[in-house]
């Protein structure tokens, strides 16, 4: 019975030869279907842009507060800067960042795609729509050991707005992230201009302090010299060329009453300070000259752009080829293995045949 049962290799392989026809006939059915798939299969194409870091120059609009700044750094009165500056690094992460944000994904998605999709027949809210079907269909490649490009990749089943989204998409994205880095700088700006108009303030706060001390410092020396009857500068009744503006504070007296009173009526009707406090005006000119720079975001680039991205001519799922040979495989598999139970069917049917026989 055991040697009945063993499988003879040749005759297999004669078996499966007799029966060529019905694994062609499998084979081939198999292929209908493969073909009928990529017929009924929606096709899909694939975009992509690539995008690298940019110049320094390009950013450079960026970093004019803190330049200055830098250069100030050697003011009498220098004041720390705002924020450390922008490299060309870092506005490059900042726009990967972005790239990859579901808000970004859900605002343009919001902009430009989601009547399409309505359109369509889609429902759902709008961030599970940009989430699920736009988000979930970009494919964003790092810079690596083989290429210093980051690559950005979408797929779509309609080639025109595959390009178009995607073009779209990195163009909204770009912007957001220049607007982002340009209000940065307007917010350094602001504030290098508030602490040098903190400075001004704070000098015409102590100048008013030192004015308010000086007509105290006067007024007893009039005391003094009415009291003393030092009516002129005592000085020029002895004959001595003593300078004003070398006397000690206690011996304001001796320059008379007269001109202490004058003095005194001159400070305390001053309604100009500043042309007296000399700090202030190289603190105004460079007030003036930051107020004056302007930030245009046709010149700022956060990112090189080597080429948009075309309308795609070929489509990249499903490959014809690979659901075509798996076809095959699977067809010629299938005819085999039928064709094995078929023969082992009819082989046991003989045996109990030829023993009911006996």
């Amino acid at each position: 019975m055991q040697a009945q049962d063993e499988i003879d290799l040749f005759e297999l392989m004669a078996e499966l030869w007799a029966r060529k026809a019905l694994i062609a006939a499998i084979i081939v059915g198999a292929i209908c279907l493969a073909v009928a798939y990529l017929i009924y299969t929606p096709k899909v194409y694939e975009a992509k842009v690539y995008l690298s870091e940019v110049q320094p120059a390009d950013i450079a609009i960026l970093n004019v507060v803190d330049s200055y700044m830098s250069q100030s750094s050697g003011d009498a009165m220098p004041i720390s800067r705002p924020s450390s500056p922008v490299t060309k690094e870092s506005a490059f992460a900042l726009l990967q960042k972005n790239l990859n944000s579901i808000a970004m994904a859900t605002a343009y998605f919001k902009q430009d795609i989601e009547a399409i999709y309505r359109a369509g027949g889609s429902t759902g809210s709008v961030n599970e729509l940009a989430k699920n079907n736009f988000l979930k269909s970009l494919n964003i490649t790092k810079p690596g050991k083989n290429s210093d490009y980051l690559t950005v990749a979408y797929q779509y089943t309609d080639p025109a707005y595959t390009a178009k989204w995607l073009n779209g998409y990195i163009h909204y994205v770009n912007n957001q992230t220049k607007q982002e880095l340009l209000q940065a700088a307007r917010v350094n700006k602001a504030l290098a201009i508030d602490a040098y108009h903190k400075q001004i303030a704070s000098l015409r706060m102590v100048y008013a302090q030192r004015l308010q001390d000086r007509i105290v410092l006067l007024e007893e020396a009039y005391a003094i010299a009415k009291k003393l009857d030092f009516r002129k500068p005592a000085a020029s009744s002895i004959g001595n060329k003593t300078l004003v503006s070398k006397l000690d504070e206690s011996l304001l007296y001796i320059r008379g009453y007269e001109v202490l009173e004058a003095e005194i009526e001159a400070l305390k009707s001053r309604k100009e300070k500043d042309p007296y406090i000399p700090e202030i005006r190289p603190i105004q000119e460079r007030i003036s000259y930051l107020e004056s720079i302007a930030y245009d975001k046709d010149v700022l680039k956060v990112a090189s752009i080597d080429s948009w991205a075309a309308e795609p001519e070929r489509s990249v799922r499903p490959s014809k080829v690979l659901v075509l040979m798996f076809a095959v495989f699977a067809g010629g598999l299938l005819g085999v293995l039928v064709t094995l139970i078929k023969w082992v069917v009819e082989n046991r049917r003989n045996r109990l045949l030829n023993s009911s026989c006996k």
